[in-house]
Parts: structure tokens; C-alpha cells; sequence
């Protein structure tokens, strides 16, 4: 049901933690926006959701049947004071996500330590703003889909999905997945390259080399291709001060889960 609105009445905004199934999210969304809107917009991804914002709304001065926008970033914090009309957001494991993070970037300790404290900052964030923030845990998107899509869709349609509509949207999910498979495939051979260039640019503290520009990686959760390193594990994470980071973040991390434990139960739709 497409929305007979005429001017921009949503803008929305999907601002998900680092490795934690934010691209799958931003997907689920924009899937959903596109069942209920006619003519929405994406702007590409942007680390200032403000000026993602701004950006749309010279768009849809040139363009008036634009009714709904979608922007996906990382920041949480802007996201928040900007008050758009829904809030989506989803978390993980600290220690899981800084491993991820590693394999596909190489964090050296420094890095570490930063990526650890924007995770402590960003769960903080969605503890303290729980009216604002449409919050999804990484194994609800993984593990239970329809739960996610279910409650995405209501909160922007403002109308309950049925079982078709779930369905529809997993299948484009799947094509997407699919799609990116065999993208990963041809580009194999630039891996070993990779690999190298992303260790080089650690050892600068220079460890985001993600494009973000299409936002859909394989299975929706960009890969982490490299086999756990042993020896970061060990002079990492047995850091007196990452430990202390990884502890205060994954008590954050819990007190969030057993909240939303409710979206970890499989319901049949």
C-alpha cells in the first residue's frame, strides 16, 4: 500500500554499531519503506547524518514526489539529537564485534581501544534513549529475521505485516545475498592485496577500509575473510586496559540484551 502523501512526511534514519548486522538492518528498512512509500530516497552512506539530511532536502526541492528518506550512518549520538521520525539501531557482543573488526581491518591495540570506547559510548547511548531508539540485538537479526522485519515494518507503516509481505522481503534479502556471493567471487583474487593493504594501513591507526558506498555485503553482514589471529588475541585482548574496556561494555551489552530477550524468541507469523 503505497502512501498518497504528497510531501515528505518520514526520514528516517539507520544508524547501527560496527560489525553488528547494520547493513542487513539498513536493508530490512528500505525494503519496508519501499512496500509503504512510492518515491523514496537514499542518500549514500554518511558518517554526519545532519549533513545526509541536508543533502536530501536539496534533492526533494528538485524532486516533490519524494515522500521518504532513509539515511545510514554510523553516528548514533548525531542521530539521536536530529529527532527524525524513527530511529533504528542494532548492537553486539563488544568482544565479538572487536574481533570482527580485526579480521577485516587489523586494529592494532590503539585502534582497539578506540573502537571499544565508541562501543561503550554508542551502548550507553541506546540505554539512556530507549524512546527514541528502535534497538535490535545482532543475533535477533541473524537468528530471528521475521521478528525484525515484523516490527520494522509495523513501526513505519503503522500497520501489522503479514506472513506474504515477510516472505517477499526475506526473498529480496536473499537475492541480494546471492548477488554479493558471486561478487566476492570474482574479486577473489585482489584478497591477498587486500590483506596487506589493510595491515599497512593499521600500523598508521588508519584501520576503517570498508566501502560503505552500496551497503550490500554478502549475507547483509559485511565479511570478516581472515582466520582469527592468535597472536593479537593474546597481546590484545590480554591488554589490562582493553580488558577493562571489554568488561564495562559487556556488562552494557547484557543489561541491553535481557531487555530485548523478547526479540530472541521465534514467534510464527
Amino acid at each position: 500500500m503505497k502512501s498518497t502523501s504528497q510531501k515528505i512526511t518520514k526520514c528516517i534514519v539507520v544508524s547501527g554499531m560496527k560489525r553488528a548486522a547494520s547493513t542487513l538492518l539498513f536493508n530490512i528498512v528500505r525494503l519496508s519503506v519501499e512496500k509503504i512509500y512510492s518515491n523514496p530516497y537514499f542518500p549514500i552512506f554518511c558518517d554526519s547524518p545532519g549533513k545526509a539530511f541536508l543533502e536530501s532536502k536539496i534533492k526533494m526541492s528538485s524532486d516533490k514526489s519524494i515522500d521518504c528518506t532513509i539515511i545510514h550512518t554510523h553516528n548514533l549520538e548525531e542521530s539521536i539529537l536530529m529527532r527524525f521520525n524513527h530511529t533504528f539501531s542494532c548492537y553486539r557482543n563488544p568482544k565479538d564485534a572487536l574481533l570482527s573488526a580485526h579480521r577485516k581491518y587489523y586494529l592494532n591495540k590503539r585502534n582497539s581501544i578506540v573502537f571499544l570506547k565508541e562501543y561503550i559510548s554508542q551502548l550507553t547511548y541506546l540505554s539512556e534513549n530507549e524512546e527514541i531508539i528502535t534497538r535490535f540485538p545482532y543475533e535477533a537479526l541473524v537468528n530471528n529475521l521475521d521478528n525484525v522485519i515484523v516490527k520494522v515494518y509495523n513501526l513505519i507503516s503503522n500497520k501489522n505485516a503479514n506472513k506474504d509481505l515477510i516472505i517477499c522481503i526475506k526473498n529480496e534479502l536473499n537475492k541480494i545475498k546471492n548477488r554479493n556471493i558471486m561478487n566476492n567471487k570474482n574479486n577473489s583474487k585482489t584478497k591477498k592485496i587486500d590483506k596487506y593493504i589493510r595491515i599497512f594501513l593499521s600500523k598508521f591507526g588508519k584501520s576503517d577500509f570498508e566501502n560503505t558506498i552500496d551497503r550490500l555485503h554478502p549475507s547483509h553482514i559485511s565479511s570478516s575473510n581472515y582466520l582469527t589471529d592468535k597472536k593479537f588475541e593474546s597481546n590484545v585482548l590480554n591488554n589490562i586496559s582493553i580488558k577493562k574496556l571489554i568488561n564495562l561494555s559487556e556488562d552494557l551489552y547484557l543489561s541491553l540484551l535481557n531487555k530485548d530477550k523478547y526479540l530472541l524468541i521465534e514467534k510464527n507469523y
